[in-house]
Formats: structure tokens, C-alpha cells, sequence
């Protein structure tokens, strides 16, 4: 059965439904079908060979590959969203901007706008479409108010060994449901505010040398589809004897995070002769503070709001998280004042740790299921 709907005029999906009729053994049969229709840009093996802006008129359908030419920027409008087919990629050899506001997120995710199951979006299953790689000349990109899922590899940072220019900035974003690395990084540049990455079947967030800063920033895994190979964060080429010819160790930085999970959250037992720093970090497996740990808190469960096995991945902080107020107000810098929902992370005294600032729920409330209500409009 073909659908060929006429133009609407929205950019919203529209239903339409209509009755299948046959005849067996002289009986008139009917079957209700139904489909969606909506307007969208395509866009197939496109190659940006001058800057483009992608607004948030309709959404952009991309099959095969889309890929930033060196030398070209391509922005993207708050609101905006990129639908991709399956194994579908974005290859960006020159600039990417793609910065959204907290009332306006971009979307990049599959072009599966169905359900799964009657209630679950599709969103939860990954790969249903390659990902986003940064290629080793491609640098000052930036993602902000940016929702990427439903990968194969997730953001893929190329090597560059270049430290002194910045490859990546990403604030109030959240990476999630790879069926690799939620976020690789390799002898790179890159800095997080405020970000979640979570759901992997490999890392969240795997790095190997290269300079990093993760601040107020999630680690989670609870991956659904398969066990878990690695750690929520995995760090490589960060200790002398992990040493590659002419090329720097690690630096990085870790302040009011949380790095928790099913699987284990850091595979380094020791980060001792490293340029690894950990600042009022909450970590699942337990442990003590020395020279690299500073004010961490350990082997406690940050209590998010997530239930696997419903299909809630939501990962702000119940009443009594003890991650609430655990965090120190001299990492809170202007790209990571507010979180993704504008909640001000100084309001209440000392930050939270995490991505998300703790809100008290309303008395008149039923808080979980206002809690899933609420994460499964994010997810769709």
C-alpha cells in the first residue's frame, strides 16, 4: 500500500486514515488503515560546499550521508530538527553550530516516528541511524540545547593532537542510546556543561588523551538492549606507562558530576602520575579521596528518577538524592548557570551534582508519574 498525502499546511505530522475494502466468498470485508504525512526537507549524499542554516520551518530528512565540506559552516536554528534514515550519518570537516535554547532544542535523531510499543516511543531503540562524527581538521564546533539519540556510534571526535585549538563545546545537551560510545574522544580538545550522557552498549563517554572538561555533567548506563562492555567513563592514554609515541597524555577535569550506573563508572583504578582530576564527583563503586579525588562521594546511589524496566530514563534527582547540595559554587561558570530545563544552580545555596538541578516536587503531586509524563515528551 502506497500513501501519497498533499502538502499540509504544517509541519507537523498529520494522521491520515482511510478503510481497505475487499470482497471473499461474496462477503465485503473492511480494514482500517492508517498513515502520517508530513512536510520535510530531504536531503541525500549532500555535500555542503558553502555555509548553510538549518531553521526550524519543517524538518530535514537525510539519507546516506550529510557532510560539511572544510572551510563551510553549518548552523542549525534553535528548534530545528534532523531526521535520519537508517545508517544515515553527518561528516563534519568544517564547522558545526548547532545551538538551541532551553524553550527551543534541536533534535537529531531516527526518522522512526512511531512507537515500539503502545506507549514507548521508537526513540529508545538505538541504531537507528549512524551518527555524528568531527573530523581531525574540523574545530570550534558547538552543540548546545541539543537532544542526539538513537545511534549506531553516537558523536565520534577524531583525533587532531592540536590542543591549543578547541574541537568541541557542548553545553545543556544529552547524548543517549548508542550501540556503541554514547561520546568517543580522541587527542582532542573537548568541554561539557551541563550534559547527560547515558545508555550505551560500550562507554558513555570514552576518551583517550587529549585535553577535557566535564562540568555538572551525567554519566549514566543503562543500556537495554545488551550487557554492557566498559565502564560508564572509560579513560585511556592518561597514565605513563599507557604512553604513545608523540603524543601528549590526558588532561582532564571532572567537577559536580555524576558517573553512575549498572555497569562499572570508571575503568582506571588508579589515576595516580595522571593529569586526572576528579571535584565533588558522585561515584557508584566505593572508594576514598586522595590527591586525584577531592571531595567526591562514594559508593551512594544519586536516587535519579529512571526505571529501566519501563522505559523511563530520566535522570534528575529524587528528594533524597544525596547528591543534592554536594557540589562546590566555584566550578558554576555562565555556560552552566542553569540546566537544561533553566533551573538556576545557585538558587538554593550549594549545587547539585549532575546535569540537573533538584526541584521540590508539589505536594499535590504525583511526582513519578509527572516525572514520566514529563521525560517522555523529552524523548519524543
Amino acid at each position: 500500500i502506497e500513501c501519497d498525502p498533499p502538502k499540509s499546511p504544517t509541519s507537523e505530522p498529520q494522521l491520515i486514515e482511510d478503510r481497505l475494502q475487499f470482497v471473499t466468498n461474496g462477503v465485503l470485508q473492511e480494514v482500517p488503515v492508517e498513515a502520517y504525512g508530513q512536510n520535510v526537507t530531504r536531503l541525500e549524499a549532500v555535500t555542503l560546499e558553502e555555509d548553510m542554516t538549518m531553521t526550524d520551518e519543517q524538518p530535514y530528512v537525510i539519507y546516506d550521508s550529510l557532510v560539511v565540506a572544510p572551510g563551510t559552516r553549518l548552523r542549525i536554528d534553535p528548534g530545528a530538527r534532523l531526521l535520519f534514515h537508517d545508517n544515515a550519518k553527518l561528516v563534519v570537516y568544517g564547522t558545526l553550530e548547532a545551538v538551541g535554547t532551553r524553550d527551543k532544542k534541536i533534535d537529531m535523531r531516527g526518522d522512526r516516528l512511531d512507537n515500539v510499543l503502545k506507549d514507548v516511543s521508537y526513540d529508545i531503540m538505538a541504531g537507528q541511524w549512524h551518527g555524528v562524527r568531527i573530523a581531525r581538521q574540523s574545530f570550534d564546533n558547538r552543540l548546545e540545547y541539543v537532544n542526539m539519540r538513537s545511534t549506531r556510534v553516537g558523536l565520534d571526535i577524531d583525533s587532531c593532537a592540536d590542543l591549543s585549538r578547541q574541537k568541541l563545546l557542548l553545553v545543556n545537551s544529552w547524548l543517549h542510546n548508542s550501540q556503541y560510545n554514547a561520546m568517543t574522544s580522541r587527542h582532542a580538545r573537548v568541554d561539557a556543561y551541563g550534559c547527560v550522557f547515558s545508555e550505551a552498549a560500550n562507554a558513555a563517554v570514552s576518551l583517550t588523551g587529549g585535553s577535557h572538561r566535564f562540568v555538572h555533567c551525567t554519566i549514566a548506563n543503562y543500556y537495554l538492549f545488551s550487557a554492557i562492555s566498559s565502564a560508564a567513563l572509560s579513560l585511556y592514554h592518561c597514565l605513563p606507562e599507557d604512553g604513545m609515541a608523540d603524543l601528549p597524555l590526558m588532561n582532564a577535569s571532572f567537577e559536580n558530576c555524576i558517573i553512575y550506573g549498572l555497569g562499572g563508572d570508571i575503568n582506571e583504578g588508579t589515576l595516580d602520575d595522571s593529569n586526572v582530576y576528579m571535584h565533588n564527583v558522585l561515584f557508584k563503586s566505593s572508594g576514598e579521596d586522595d590527591s586525584h579525588f577531592l571531595n567526591c562521594v562514594w559508593g551512594e546511589d544519586p536516587l535519579y528518577y529512571t526505571v529501566r524496566e519501563d522505559y523511563i530514563f530520566d535522570y534528575r534527582l529524587r528528594p533524597e538524592s544525596p547528591a543534592i547540595g554536594r557540589g562546590d559554587s566555584c566550578f558554576v561558570t555562565d555556560l552552566c548557570r542553569f540546566d537544561w530545563y533553566g533551573m538556576d544552580r545557585l538558587a538554593a545555596g550549594a549545587p547539585d551534582l549532575g546535569a540537573y538541578v533538584y526541584t521540590v516536587p508539589k505536594e499535590d503531586d504525583d511526582t513519578q508519574e509527572q516525572q514520566q509524563q514529563e521525560n517522555s515528551t523529552i524523548r519524543q
